[in-house]
């Protein structure tokens, strides 16, 4: 996995991706990060800079658990 890792790694870096999909991948985890920890998508928005909504709601399947707890309120 490690040989694979670096060899992605060089050939990124190589063809000057590398930068590009590091913060691709960076901000993809950082975002999900942020709705499981119970931000909402309006605030996730500015933070990443998106300047439409719905770049953002890529990242909305990430806290399903959110739904029902919603729900449950209304018990």
């Amino acid at each position: 996995m490690e040989k694979e890792q670096r060899q992605i790694t060089q050939t990124l870096d190589f063809t000057g991706l590398f930068r590009f999909v590091f913060i691709i991948l960076y901000g993809h985890d950082f975002a999900s990060r942020l709705v499981m920890k119970g931000f909402d998508l309006n605030t996730i928005r500015e933070i990443l800079g998106h300047s439409d909504i719905k770049i953002t709601m890529r990242y909305a399947h990430m806290a399903p658990q959110k739904k029902r707890t919603k729900i449950n309120m209304l018990d």
